[in-house]
């Protein structure tokens, strides 16, 4: 019952309280399956192996079982194959406390699987059965070829081919907690397990229905055969009883729904609004807890719905920038810097989210964000994807530990400014040259390349020159300050001139000017 109004006030909180939602992982996507087995509570398996993990990501039995059964009247099972046969190794408890089973001892049937007054069914190695306590004692020797449950104080066992009903103090006083039965002398081949006062005995096919104190009180009008009792308790087919021990069903049925894009994976939305975007492989259904299995990379895990949305929007100058905003370009094209915000929920923790932008080229990459009073910042520069582009779009994605829980997109027209108007450039610095400075080399074999820098102003110019004659791997930089009216050279000496060439001489100066030309280089002799 209290369990019932939880969930109405949760899903009447989500429904009216007007928050936004968003969802985060409760448990990681690294099982191989998850399943619902209690309320909070899921099976998890891990490598083949079994375990029980709560909705709120804690570990209740490790991932080393290859069976769990069901929590039944408090209580419930855990073990492993032993060949064929299923080792029971620990007794768990309605709270999740874990009592380990000393010794070989296994489950008789797949149906025998809870305590019922606190006694369940039990084989040893040999296959004899018996009865084992919640503590893990044996309270009843495995000395049975078959026991069935305890009821109302009572156990029908048997020894092949004799059948017979005892107490929990059979090891005690064997004799004494034997049920004498007044039918067919109490030999007995074939006794069920009774329920509410009645079982029914049979010698063959000879039967009764019998109380609790072996007393017949009526005949048996069905037949004596392997299907006329329950297997899940071994009391009589049609008596009423009810399965102990069964699947869980969980309630569901939220507003939240899964979608699937072309490519096959998964996200959720509730109405229009989109709460995780299609990126998971497998999405289960929400139950009303708020939560659900769902599967990422092929690793599942369990989703949580929480209270408060995920918003980014785009800042300018620390003012949000609207649809129809504008950026102004600089006369190199170049746009001021720009800030994604990310607004968080709050419980949503900063450090599991993680922002992509595409700053206008078409690419989402990760961001570096600042966290500051619940919110999420990102700066980045806008990148024009042509010269003169008129607009651009700006983009960015929010991730919650890779899950895409929010994306944005904004239109931006740019303004560009209007062009200057051309300045025409007065040149002062003429060059004359290169040349050679004599016809031929002196005797030394050296010949000199030069330019002469002209200065046509009234003022004088400081300016940097640069003289090369690549083929002879010569160059020559020089800083000139060539008086007003004046004029200053350059010049660089090529040795070893031993045939007559002609090759190529520039010089270029710092203020802009150049020149080019060929020279012809000759020997003395």
């Amino acid at each position: 019952m209290r369990r019932s109004i939880f969930l109405l006030l949760y899903t009447l909180m989500l429904a009216i309280s007007g928050f936004a939602k968003t969802v985060v992982w409760s448990v990681p996507p690294e099982f191989d399956t998850l399943t619902p087995y209690a309320d909070g509570v899921f099976f998890c398996q891990k490598g083949g192996k079994w375990g029980l993990v709560s909705q709120q990501g804690k570990m209740l039995l490790p991932t080393q079982y290859d069976f769990i059964t069901y929590m039944t009247d408090g209580y419930a099972l855990a073990g492993v194959k032993d060949g064929t046969k299923n080792k029971i190794s620990c007794i768990i408890s309605d709270d999740y406390g874990v009592t380990e089973v000393k010794g070989a001892y296994y489950l008789v049937n797949r149906y025998y699987t809870f305590f019922s007054e606190d006694k369940i069914p039990v084989a040893n190695k040999a296959g004899k059965e018996g009865y084992m306590d919640t503590s893990g004692e044996i309270v009843i020797k495995c000395q049975f070829d078959k026991v069935h449950p305890f009821s109302e104080g009572l156990a029908s066992v048997s020894k092949y081919p004799k059948a017979f009903y005892i107490n929990e103090q059979y090891d005690n006083n064997p004799k004494a907690s034997i049920l004498p039965v007044e039918f067919n002398y109490g030999d007995l081949t074939f006794a069920t397990t009774f329920y509410k006062g009645q079982a029914v005995v049979a010698y063959n096919t000879k039967s009764a229905v019998i109380n609790t104190h072996g007393q017949k009180i009526g005949n048996y009008s069905g037949r004596i055969n392997a299907t006329c009792f329950n297997k899940f308790d071994y009391t009589i087919k049609d008596c009423g009883a009810k399965e102990r021990s069964a699947e869980y069903k969980p309630d569901s049925g939220t507003s939240i729904v899964a979608f699937v894009e072309q490519n096959g994976l998964m996200g959720y939305r509730e109405g229009t609004d989109t709460l995780l975007h299609a990126s998971l492989s497998t999405a289960g259904s929400f139950l009303n807890t708020g939560y659900a299995v769902a599967c990422q990379n092929g690793k599942a895990g369990l989703l949580h719905i929480i209270e408060g949305d995920v918003k980014p929007y785009l800042e300018v100058g620390g003012k949000p920038l609207q649809q129809g905003g504008k950026l102004t370009a600089s006369d190199k094209g170049l746009l001021s810097p720009c800030n994604i915000i990310v607004e968080l929920g709050p419980r949503c923790s900063p450090e599991d989210y993680t922002v992509n932008i595409d700053n206008g080229t078409g690419e989402l990459k990760p961001a570096t964000t600042v966290a500051s009073s619940g919110k999420l910042g990102a700066s980045f520069t806008p990148e024009l994807p042509a010269p003169k582009a008129q607009a651009l779009q700006l983009r960015c994605e929010v991730c919650y530990k890779g899950l895409p829980v929010s994306r944005f997109a904004q239109q931006v027209e740019v303004q560009h400014p209007a062009p200057k108007p051309a300045v025409q450039t007065v040149r002062h610095l003429r060059i004359s040259g290169p040349s050679v400075q004599t016809e031929k080399a002196n005797e030394k074999d050296e010949q000199v390349v030069l330019a002469v820098v002209h200065n046509n102003s009234d003022s004088g110019i400081t300016v940097t020159a640069t003289l090369k004659v690549p083929a002879k791997d010569k160059t020559a930089r020089q800083t000139l300050t060539i008086p007003a009216n004046g004029s200053k050279k350059i010049a660089v000496v090529i040795p070893n001139v031993g045939k007559t060439e002609t090759v190529s001489a520039s010089i270029v100066l710092s203020s802009g000017e150049s020149a080019s030309g060929s020279v012809t280089l000759k020997p003395y002799y």
